[in-house]
């Protein structure tokens, strides 16, 4: 059977309601769902896994960029097969990012989490989220396979270096670790630099040093009553759309633009809002 025609088989469960629940699916797989999960995860569960799913997030989102744009298959042709909310599938098809974004994020959490229910939930969660590129007709299987499949690889690399190369890295000063961080980042606009490249440096510049800042200036513990978790949530969500929405009308459009607007954001997160959640003493000192 071609790829074509298994497309065409999943899409011979169209219908109104099923076309809504997996355009929603499909939602959780795009840029604006992990600006908030890795931000919550961060202050309301574990700081540090918070930050490591979002620098391995990343990460993997670098590498299916280059990845698509160096192989440059085209998407399913409109024309064959049904497509719906084709704004969610911009460039090329191969590898899938939602696909490989998805196995990424969600493989890691259920690798540090080790809980069997979790583990199910976030399995289920992955072919949902890939299932949904095929059945809008965005993805060929293979592309959502391939994708599902580096994510998985990438997370049991990155599992790896936790246990060896990670923990080696506390005992350097916090001036050498921001420096790295900033010139390790900025080193892969040499390899690849098209404009996505850009938001993925700025947010991976603003993540780490946002977090090693936070550590050194704003400790806190996750934990707290179910009140002052929802009021976290709240302002902290509210000060990064305002911080998003300052940055695109004050910024030009440019690439440098779309990283110092991703590097305030992702700075903001892991910074900026502890910093306010310890002035209105929603949080406790470490």
């Amino acid at each position: 059977m071609s790829q074509i025609e298994l497309i065409l088989l999943v899409q011979k469960l169209q219908n109104t309601v099923i076309d809504y629940f997996f355009m929603a699916v499909t939602m959780l797989g795009t840029e604006s769902a992990y600006l908030l999960l890795v931000p919550l995860i961060y202050w309301c569960f574990n700081r540090e896994i918070g930050f490591r799913v979002g620098i391995l997030f990343i990460s993997s989102m670098f590498l299916n960029d280059w990845l698509k744009d160096w192989i440059q298959a085209p998407r399913p042709d409109p024309q064959v097969v049904r497509v719906l909310f084709a704004e969610s599938g911009g460039g090329y098809s191969f590898p899938s990012g939602h696909a490989q974004g998805v196995a990424t994020f969600w493989g890691y959490l259920a690798a540090r989490v080790a809980n069997s229910r979790f583990t199910y939930w976030a399995a289920a969660l992955v072919l949902l989220v890939s299932l949904s590129r095929i059945y809008l007709g965005l993805h060929y299987p293979v592309d959502v396979l391939a994708g599902i499949a580096l994510g998985l690889v990438i997370v049991y690399g990155f599992r790896q270096l936790e246990k060896g190369v990670i923990p080696k890295l506390k005992d350097i000063s916090i001036s050498w670790q921001l420096l790295l961080a900033i010139i390790l980042s900025l080193a892969l606009l040499i390899l690849y630099h098209d404009g996505l490249a850009f938001k993925i440096v700025g947010a991976m510049i603003g993540l780490v040093s946002g977090y090693i800042l936070s550590y050194r200036w704003v400790e806190f513990q996750v934990e707290s009553p179910i009140t002052r978790q929802l009021a976290k949530v709240g302002i902290g969500v509210a000060t990064l759309v305002l911080l998003r929405v300052g940055a695109k009308a004050l910024l030009p459009v440019s690439n440098l633009a779309d990283l110092s607007s991703y590097f305030l954001i992702t700075f903001g997160a892991l910074f900026l809002v502890p910093i306010i959640f310890k002035r209105l003493e929603l949080i406790k000192p470490q």
